[in-house]
């Protein structure tokens, strides 16, 4: 459901009616005679309750005057802010076409904007960060001169789809590295979003660059060696999908004062697809002679368990180089049965180290 007012002394001529790509019920400013001068109004929809990311889907039709770079008229859309108690605009994936110029009656110069002349299109603008109750609206406004006839912008669709994630970033001792080396451990569930992969991105002033890409869909458990990172300064991170329908917040580091884990695992695995599972291969504590054999190799091996703690099979068992090392995971028991939903742990047991665990949950 939606409401259309003006804003301050401008006019409202949002109008309801059939002008839906198929002739369906529509919200439209505009049309056979053009807009009106000065239009300053908004078209806002009932709240809606979204997780910690959602995206807004909208599907409309714009027919308005712009020059190359500039608008003269348009609209844009914009999330209450509750810290602020103020509207604020939000960008679509790609960003708006227009900015609005330095035009009379228009009380937004600089204002990115939909506009120009480009006919149907649907476009999606993600909302991060506003997790519990929502309000939304999409804002028109006109200049002094308002526009020639036919124009008109058309909202016929709007979707809000909304999913939990979560995500974090922490550097931790090397399982694997000399002492003092650290290395960033990366976790994210990305529920409901079927992404084309996902991609590590640090920042620092003045640089950028991408830390690593994996074809994920929605789970990720990731050790990132990466030289030279040090307690005392800060890093921040952002996970997004290459397809562009996530983008995490900014990942702060966090050192961490436990001990570099062994074993990383996804939390959800499909049953499916599998996953891979990653885990260290550290030197012994003492020395070779305390867990190493012949040619620096140590023993260890990676077991797949029920919550009951039934040992269902191993998907490792042998000599392996000090390291980091990784297999596919399939979701079968020891006899090649599907594994059912639910809870499972992985444990890695490496001579000379304690063993370690890893909970996840297997979905269809």
């Amino acid at each position: 459901d939606l409401r259309s007012y003006a804003i301050g002394e401008g006019w409202n001529d949002w109008e309801f009616g059939n002008f839906g790509e198929e002739q369906g019920g529509a919200w439209r400013i505009g049309g056979r005679n053009g807009f009106r001068s000065r239009l300053d109004c908004v078209l806002e929809l009932d709240p809606v309750v979204v997780g910690n990311y959602a995206e807004v889907s909208i599907r409309h039709w714009l027919d308005i005057q712009a020059t190359a770079g500039f608008a003269f008229s348009g609209g844009f859309l914009e999330v209450f802010d509750e810290v602020s108690e103020s509207w604020k605009r939000v960008d679509p994936v790609g960003g708006y076409p227009k900015t609005f110029g330095l035009t009379d009656g228009n009380n937004y110069p600089g204002q990115p904007a939909w506009a120009g002349r480009e006919g149907w299109e649907e476009v999606k603008v993600p909302l991060v960060g506003y997790a519990g109750e929502v309000r939304l609206r999409f804002h028109f406004v006109s200049d002094f001169a308002g526009s020639q006839v036919m124009s008109s912008w058309v909202i016929d669709e709007v979707k809000v789809l909304s999913w939990d994630h979560t995500h974090s970033a922490w550097l931790e001792p090397s399982p694997v590295g000399g002492s003092g080396d650290l290395i960033l451990r990366v976790e994210a569930l990305i529920g409901g979003v079927a992404t084309s992969g996902l991609q590590l991105v640090q920042e620092s002033p003045g640089s950028r660059f991408v830390l690593g890409t994996w074809w994920v869909d929605e789970s990720l458990n990731k050790l990132v060696h990466i030289p030279g990172l040090r307690e005392d300064q800060a890093y921040r991170w952002t996970l997004a999908s290459l397809d562009g329908k996530y983008v995490s917040q900014p990942l702060q580091s966090r050192p961490s004062k436990a001990p570099a884990r062994l074993l990383s695992v996804p939390r959800v695995v499909r049953a499916s697809a599998g996953a891979w599972f990653e885990y260290a291969v550290p030197a012994p504590a003492s020395g070779v002679g305390m867990g190493a054999l012949a040619g620096g190799a140590v023993e260890a091996r990676v077991e797949l368990f029920d919550v009951r703690g039934r040992l269902l099979r191993r998907l490792v068992d042998g000599n392996f180089e000090i390291g980091l090392h990784r297999v596919l995971f399939e979701p079968v028991d020891e006899q090649g049965r599907l594994l059912k939903s639910g809870v499972y742990f992985a444990r890695i047991v490496v001579k000379g180290s304690e063993p370690q665990a890893e909970r996840f949950i297997v979905l269809p």
